[in-house]
Parts: C-alpha cells; structure tokens; sequence
C-alpha cells in the first residue's frame, strides 16, 4: 500500500482505501466443513457434464467440439470443417449425436450440468434443442 492508503477494520471486514477511494473490501465469514448429510446418507452421482467449444472465425465464435463426461466415459464430438456453408449442418449434427448418446435408459433419470450454458454455450445450444422437442 502507498503514502495515500488507509486500512480500516470494523468488526470483521477490513476496508482499504487508497488515494481516498474503496478498491478493496474483505469480510470474513464463518464456513463449515462440506460433510455428507446426516439425513440422506446416499448422495446421487447421477450426473453427467457437458461443454461446448468455439473457436473465433471473423470475429464470430462457432463451435467445433461438443463433449460430455461421466465417471470415467468421456464422449466428444468434433467438426473439423468450419467452412461457413457447413457449419451450421455439422453444428446440428454434434448436437444430435450427444443427445442420441444421452438419451438412453441407462441415463435416465440423470442430471445433465452443461458449463457455461446460462452465459455462453447455451446461446448455441438453445435453438438446437428446441428443433428436437
């Protein structure tokens, strides 16, 4: 910290200030350990995660690989072909093939956490998805 800082603490959080401004603010609190729960002693691993990756082509970022893991299955689903005409029949294709995959009874009943999908990956996804309902 330089000549025009302070450091204020109150209670439990610490302010700092520099040059009359707040630039930092850290408050301390009280956490538990992450234990299994007395109640429901069977946790449900009955998920499977997913990720979508794109790649910037003139400034727009286009897919190219869909995959999804569980436990120690890992499916992906590549297009190497990312000229503009295709791209968006290979993008519906990877689609297609991971819920294929997916939708299986063997999956049923799983949860399906997609990372990034209320940001990102779901702005691709959704119009997809919606075509197959």
């Amino acid at each position: 910290m330089g000549f025009n800082s302070i450091i204020r603490e109150i209670g439990k959080s610490v302010y700092y200030y520099e040059n009359g401004e707040l630039v930092l603010v850290k408050v301390e609190k009280k956490s538990r350990a992450i234990v299994q729960s007395k109640v429901n002693k069977k946790l449900d691993n009955k998920i499977i995660t997913m990720d979508l990756e794109t790649v910037l082509i003139d400034n727009v970022h286009t897919p190219y690989l869909l995959s999804w893991f569980f436990g120690k299955l890992t499916k992906s689903y590549f297009r190497n072909d990312l000229n503009p005409v295709t791209i968006e029949l290979n993008f519906i294709k990877m689609v297609n093939n991971a819920i294929e995959d997916i939708c299986i009874k063997k999956y049923r009943n799983y949860k399906i956490y997609f990372h990034n999908f209320s940001k990102f990956d779901g702005y691709f996804l959704i119009k997809y998805l919606e075509m197959r309902l």
